[in-house]
């Protein structure tokens, strides 16, 4: 289950799979929240570390992203 939570295709068999194999369920809870968390954290982290300066980057550091707001249309 915990491998299933980073790859895209095992990810959408991980359910079935579960219940075909007899998995407690008290269990899936747990393993899912638990494997959830850290696939969020891992992808975050890869996010930051690879964002902070890109290729072609000029800024001072990360979090100096120059952008524009549209303008608000009014009724």
């Amino acid at each position: 289950m915990f491998v299933g939570r980073f790859t895209a295709v095992l990810r959408t068999l991980v359910p079935p799979l579960c219940g075909a194999t007899g998995m407690p369920l008290r269990r899936y809870p747990f393993c899912s929240v638990v494997s959830s968390a850290v696939w969020a954290s891992a992808f975050v982290l890869i996010g930051y570390v690879t964002g902070r300066r890109g290729p072609g980057d000029t800024s001072e550091g990360a979090g100096s992203c120059q952008c524009r707001q549209m303008p608000h249309a009014t009724p």
